[in-house]
């Protein structure tokens, strides 16, 4: 029981320890606080536990679907916001 709880708790810290590794990372490079890691995380998360639970796929079915969606949403999304169509920033562009 011990043992679980130490196991349980060090993959829980490194899952924490991942994220700000990856925030300050985007930081010091561009200056900015961005959040967005943790919405992607979540988005993943939730991806792959539909796959699991919901539509009883196994881990590593799971797994590679969950990696390809999310690679998929990651590049829509970054082309729609972070490109300047026709020469005129979005407005989200501009705060950053």
């Amino acid at each position: 029981m011990f043992w679980q709880q130490v196991i349980s708790g060090a993959a829980a810290g490194s899952i924490y320890a991942l994220l700000a590794v990856a925030m300050v990372l985007i930081y010091k490079t561009t200056n900015i606080v961005n959040f967005a890691q943790g919405e992607m995380a979540m988005f993943t998360t939730f991806i792959s536990y539909t796959f699991l639970i919901h539509l009883g796929r196994s881990y590593v079915v799971s797994l590679g679907l969950t990696l390809i969606l999310s690679a998929v949403v990651r590049d829509c999304h970054s082309s729609f916001y972070s490109c300047a169509p026709f020469g005129k920033p979005l407005a989200l562009t501009a705060l950053s």
